[in-house]
């Protein structure tokens, strides 16, 4: 993400397509690591539903990001939104990041039906 805010505002093209393969390469793998925790952790009888909600945040991601960016820039320059998204989105990141090293990757909020697995 900071690469595409860099070549952004440089104006850079090969900068601009370097950040493209490298968020591109990122997401892949981030995507392919959820599928495959979500497929393991989740029961066999919710399995489906966990996946589904996992491609329902996927989805939300891609679409309300994107529109929100194209409404901010109707207000900005395009690369003034690009720069502000990026630090949105990496600051999203670095509190899952915290969250993930002190709770660790499986942990899930309390729910009535993980309560009443406990006991």
């Amino acid at each position: 993400m900071a690469v595409l805010a860099v070549g952004m505002r440089l104006g850079s093209l090969p900068v601009f397509l370097l950040a493209g393969i490298i968020a591109g390469a990122g997401a892949g793998v981030l995507f392919k690591s959820a599928v495959g925790h979500v497929a393991d952790t989740a029961a066999s009888a919710q399995r489906g539903e966990a996946l589904a909600g996992l491609f329902f945040a996927s989805y939300l991601g891609l679409a309300v990001l994107p529109v929100s960016l194209g409404i901010a820039s109707r207000s900005m320059s395009l690369t003034d939104a690009t720069t502000w998204f990026t630090v949105v989105v990496l600051a999203l990141l670095a509190a899952v990041a915290v969250r993930t090293s002190r709770h660790g990757p499986g942990t899930a909020a309390e729910t009535p039906s993980t309560l009443r697995r406990r006991s």
